[in-house]
């Protein structure tokens, strides 16, 4: 609702001001978040289509936006041409960066995205480039995971990532979620119960918390916990994984 709501001011301003650039810009990526591909594509082929003020939007957002709304729509590989168009406009740009990490990542390229993310970390420090990069690292660790050995290093190395996460700031609930999932993959399931505990301490209200803390207490063969786990998971996210987990759970635990 509040999108569509915010499409309508685009709209507004542009019969005030038509082709302003950075509305179309803005309305573009809102139409994006609302699935309307073809229309936020339209929006940018505007801007490029009309005479160019000092002030607009500058060659490389807009490719770069280009780039993300195809990577969104699922054209991952077409996305990335124009995200590496931007990128050789201005290689630093952390936006395009992204664009590219998360194009390759849908591609599951985890290595050339973990990457990325390790570039876009140096420019931006931010904590949730650092957490990407250990997810990455543990997908490199599922593709595999026949090579037990291979598989763990993966899985070793993402743990210290979120360890170093962890050090600077043990209020990171996502960082706590992420080191969960790994060590449920490690079969270490009273270690990822605890990560999920801390995570749910910090924002219960994440589904995703309470689902996987119910997976790693259903593998502990703790049925009945489990069963209040997929239960409060459930409460925010009702699927039919869920219930069917609650239904195993209720059968084991006669």
């Amino acid at each position: 609702k509040n999108l569509h709501e915010s499409i309508g001011c685009w709209n507004k301003i542009l019969e005030i001001t038509p082709n302003d650039a950075w509305t179309l810009l803005k309305k573009s990526n809102d139409l994006s978040k609302i699935g309307k591909t073809e229309e936020a594509l339209q929006c940018l082929d505007k801007i490029t289509s009309t005479d160019r003020k000092e002030d607009d939007p500058k060659e490389n957002i807009i490719l770069n936006s280009k780039g993300w709304i195809l990577i969104q729509s699922g054209k991952q590989k077409e996305g990335l041409k124009y995200v590496e168009d931007s990128l050789k406009l201005d290689s630093t740009n952390p936006s395009a960066m992204d664009s590219k990490a998360v194009g390759l990542f849908n591609l599951e390229k985890y290595e050339e995205a973990k990457k990325c993310y390790e570039e876009k970390y140096q420019i931006t420090d931010a904590e949730l480039d650092q957490i990407w990069i250990g997810i990455c690292m543990k997908y490199c660790g599922d593709q595999v995971e026949e090579n037990q050995s291979e598989s763990k290093k993966h899985y070793d190395d993402a743990i210290k990532v979120y360890d170093l996460v962890l050090e600077k700031n043990n209020q990171n609930d996502e960082a706590w979620f992420q080191k969960a999932r790994v060590n449920f993959d490690l079969k270490k399931y009273e270690e990822s119960i605890k990560n999920c505990q801390e995570a749910i301490k910090i924002d219960p209200n994440d589904a995703r918390y309470w689902e996987e803390i119910g997976d790693a207490t259903s593998m502990a063969a703790k049925h009945t916990q489990a069963i209040i786990y997929y239960t409060k998971a459930n409460e925010f996210k009702n699927t039919t994984y869920l219930l069917t987990q609650i239904a195993s759970c209720l059968s084991l635990n006669k």
